[in-house]
């Protein structure tokens, strides 16, 4: 069974995978254990079912439980679809990968790759603290596939160590996205804010603030080094509401003592350091990209823990006895929508990006999942204090407010549309690259390179840019053009991996479903032909088998038939042979007969012996008659046994 109330049953069978168990069981959706049935491989299946206001029905399936739920669900569906899509374009030993995702049942599943191994989160449970080495390794890993997240524009929102899988091979992988749920959760108050105690920054408690991005994963993936360093249980970690609330009271002794304190020892202080830098309530005083924590964490190589670069990047100030470390940010580039310090004007961080972008250089966008539906305009980051200041009521001005709140306004008109500037030139900028791979024939690789990847960058900006939608279309009936190629050439499953690909890219395109109906058409016509072709064969080896089998009658009915021949030749030869030597006896005895008469007449007492012939004349008389029915009876027997061996050989054939 299944062991959950809601999971579909085990042997259930979707699009070609059957479902052996229930890995795990969410709010927002149910993981399984599935095989793919035509290969034998195992992979995780994740089904979209928010029990919050979705049901399972008779069966396989899924329901919203009222009309009134019809809408959010819906929606949930599409950014669940929107995530796998957007995860699909992944292809990243430390990230969980996605090979297909569809609509079933009245719902939707993600087919996601299996990986064997035990979780971070297991594994600290049996070791508790975690060698210096291991963990230099282990954030290596993350960082390197953390990096290509956020390139794209996409944050993961969960990063704890349930969510972190070590292979038993060695390497680490991220799994389980959170975008696709807090998005839902941004739009339905029936779904809680997506995070984890402990883990989670202060800005995440605020389900519809807009100021996440990399600090916000930095700070969750900050936690769980730190975890590994201290060796205590994620019930000792203080939740960052909790922490932030201590901190303004100055109440730090009853904070999180500082890594540099716990790891004293074991670790190299610039690691330590680097650590409780990732690891500030306040977002603005965290790293803004991977790239800058990583050069802090392990050094610019990134290859080693024992390096300590923020002794040059970093300022410690007192504070109750204690140290905190809050970097000077001189060498972080701007952070498109945020200010790099806090404190500088927005123009000026909008002028200094779009001087960035002149010379190479690439701002973050802040991005998720419910703006790449609703909005993609590039988001201000302000702090919980700023939002809650900007609540209070408006007092009346006096006129010279009235003429500065002018002045605000045009600066903030000018900044708007420098905005705008700066992301027509991005789209244009994206727009041409893409052109130039889907040229080159790059669709979808590689992985973090591609037509298809920075045609979906456009759209999470533009959500209808024409020319974007146009070039996943042309990139989706490329490789439908491609699949019917495969499918000429009785190659079906490359054909199968072309249209697989055409999914990732737009799941939703017309064409693709004609095209699977087709693919399973030809290939089912082709069993047919293969079928017909195969009985053919068989009847034909049937017809050559019985053939050859008559043709081995004959033959050994004519060996029969020889045998037999041969078998009465020998036979009259050994009659003839035996009248032949009965005769010429009989002539002997006949002679010798007559030969001892003449003896007994000239020499003997009496001449009628002369007449009466020789002693045993008298048996000469029928002699040859005898030896022929003697011969006559022996060639009987022997005809008799040649027929013996005749039937016999007959027999066996």
């Amino acid at each position: 069974m299944s062991g959950h109330l809601h999971a579909l049953p085990e042997g259930t069978e979707l699009e070609g995978y059957r479902i052996e168990r229930v890995l795990g069981v969410g709010g927002f959706a149910i993981t399984y254990l599935g095989r793919d049935i035509e290969i034998g491989k195992l992979v995780a299946i994740k089904e979209y079912l928010p029990n919050e206001f979705a049901v399972r029905a008779e069966g396989t399936t899924v329901l919203p439980k009222s009309g009134g739920d019809l809408d959010d669900y819906t929606w949930g569906l599409e950014r669940f679809l929107d995530e796998a899509r957007t995860l699909a374009t992944f292809d990243h030993p430390h990230l969980n990968k996605v090979f297909r995702f569809f609509k079933a049942n009245g719902t939707a599943y993600m087919v996601l790759e299996y990986i064997e191994g035990e979780t971070l989160s297991e594994r600290l449970r049996r070791d508790g603290s975690m060698p210096a080495h291991e963990l230099a390794a282990l954030l290596d890993d993350l960082l390197a596939g953390l990096a290509v997240v956020h390139r794209n524009g996409f944050v993961h929102r969960d990063i704890k160590p349930g969510n972190i899988m070590l292979r038993p091979e060695g390497g680490a992988v991220l799994l389980d996205f959170g975008a696709a749920r807090a998005a839902l959760g941004q739009r339905s108050k029936s779904i809680t804010a997506i995070l984890t105690p402990g883990y989670a920054p202060v800005e995440q408690y605020d389900q519809h603030a807009d100021d996440v991005g990399p600090w916000t994963d930095i700070y969750a993936l900050g936690m769980v080094a730190y975890r590994c360093i201290r060796g205590c249980r994620d019930a000792e970690l203080l939740d960052a509401v909790g922490r932030a609330r201590l901190q303004r009271k100055g109440e730090f002794h009853k904070d999180l003592p500082p890594a540099v304190e716990v790891g004293q020892g074991r670790y190299e202080e610039g690691f330590l350091a680097a650590v409780d830098w990732a690891i500030q309530v306040n977002e603005e005083d965290r790293p803004t990209s991977v790239a800058a924590w990583r050069a802090a964490l392990l050094g610019e190589g990134g290859d080693s823990a024992s390096t300590a670069p923020c002794d040059a990047a970093t300022r410690r100030v007192p504070a109750t006895g204690r140290e905190t470390v809050r970097s000077r940010r001189v060498a972080e580039p701007p952070v498109a929508g945020r200010p790099a310090g806090g404190r500088k004007p927005l123009l000026l961080t909008v002028v200094a990006s779009l001087l960035l972008a002149a010379a190479g250089g690439a701002g973050w966008y802040v991005s998720d999942l419910q703006n790449t539906a609703e909005t993609a305009a590039v988001t201000e980051y302000r702090p919980l204090a700023a939002r809650a200041e900007s609540a209070a009521p408006v007092e009346v001005q006096p006129p010279q407010a009235e003429v500065e709140a002018v002045r605000r306004r045009q600066r903030e008109a000018q900044e708007k549309a420098l905005q705008e500037a700066q992301k027509k030139a991005r789209i244009e900028s994206l727009l041409e690259a893409a052109d130039r791979h889907f040229a080159a024939r790059r669709y979808t690789t590689p992985p973090d390179d591609n037509a298809a990847v920075q045609y979906k960058q456009v759209l999470v900006l533009d959500p209808d840019n024409a020319r974007a939608r146009t070039g996943l279309d042309n990139i989706v009936a490329a490789y439908i053009d491609m699949a019917g190629l495969a499918m000429a050439q009785q190659a079906f499953g490359k054909a199968k991996q072309y249209l697989a690909r055409a999914e990732a890219v737009d799941s939703q395109a017309p064409q693709l479903a004609a095209a699977f109906k087709h693919l399973a058409k030809v290939q089912a016509e082709a069993l047919e032909r293969q079928r017909r072709e195969a009985g053919r064969r068989q009847q034909q080896e049937a017809e050559r088998q019985a053939k050859n089998s008559q043709q081995q009658l004959r033959s050994c009915k004519r060996k029969c038939s020889s045998a037999h021949f041969l078998c009465t030749q020998k036979v009259v030869s050994e009659y003839q042979a035996c009248v032949s030597k009965a005769a010429a006896k009989c002539e002997q005895n006949q002679a010798a007969c007559f030969d001892g008469g003449r003896d007994d007449a000239f020499g003997g007492d009496d001449p009628s012996a002369l007449y009466a012939g020789g002693p045993g004349c008298d048996e000469q008389v029928d002699c040859q008659s005898k030896a022929r029915i003697d011969c006559s009876g022996a060639e009987t027997t022997a005809r008799q046994a040649c027929t013996r061996e005749l039937r016999a050989c007959t027999e066996q054939c």
